[in-house]
């Protein structure tokens, strides 16, 4: 088979969003794999918690990029100025 013909057909397949655990399955299989047996606790504990403890850290990261890129404009005007 052609890789092309495969690697479209993999990633191509229709997906549908959990009402559960907002996570996205592929419609063939039926069922979410994520919250499959899991209780409501179970799942914001193991699915939601987690990323939102990532968000913050990706939010913590864009406010280092931000302070630094305001140091790095400080001191290019403060050397325009000095000359």
């Amino acid at each position: 088979m052609n890789i092309k013909k495969l690697w479209n057909s993999y990633w191509s397949e229709r997906t549908q969003v959990c009402m559960r655990c907002g996570m996205r399955y592929k419609i063939r299989i039926g069922e979410c794999r994520f919250c499959k047996g899991k209780s409501n606790g179970e799942i914001i504990e193991q699915i939601h918690i987690p990323y939102s403890e990532e968000l913050e850290d990706s939010n913590k990261l864009g406010n280092y990029f931000f302070i630094i890129g305001i140091l790095l404009y400080a001191g290019a005007i403060s050397t325009f100025f000095w000359y």
